[in-house]
């Protein structure tokens, strides 16, 4: 079992296109908002290995120092029947729309863990009682 004092949030780092990002840890406000934004299901998933990118993407850009990179931009698409749209994408969905591949995923992952506070150790230790509970 994890105790609360087992968690230190820290500054959490991943690159992205050549460039470093940092995630400040984790305040009070962030987890009440995080608590209001999301279900509980969507923690108890990623615990269990099952990742929602679109729940990571936000909340990461929403925990981003420097969000400059990801201000919004316009940007032209087609559809089906070759039609022309143009829209604008920014914020959250811009910068979940430069993870490409499953590396920087991984990476934003373990960033993301950082600035919650849960460690290497800690994922050792989650992984070791899953294990034990699977025997």
């Amino acid at each position: 079992m994890i105790n609360l004092t087992d968690l230190k949030p820290n500054v959490g780092k991943f690159i992205l296109e050549g460039k470093e990002h940092a995630i400040r840890p984790l305040t009070l406000n962030d987890e009440i908002w995080l608590r209001k934004e999301f279900s509980q299901d969507v923690f108890a998933s990623f615990m269990e290995g099952n990742p929602n990118f679109e729940v990571i993407a936000r909340i990461v850009y929403h925990q981003l120092d420097d969000k400059s990179d990801f201000v919004a931009q316009e940007t032209v698409d087609y559809d089906d029947e070759g039609n022309e749209i143009k829209s604008k994408i920014g914020g959250w969905k811009l910068f979940a729309s430069k993870m490409i591949g499953h590396e920087i995923k991984i990476d934003i992952v373990n960033a993301l863990n950082v600035a919650m506070g849960i460690s290497k150790e800690i994922m050792d230790k989650i992984d070791t009682e899953k294990k034990n509970l699977t025997l």
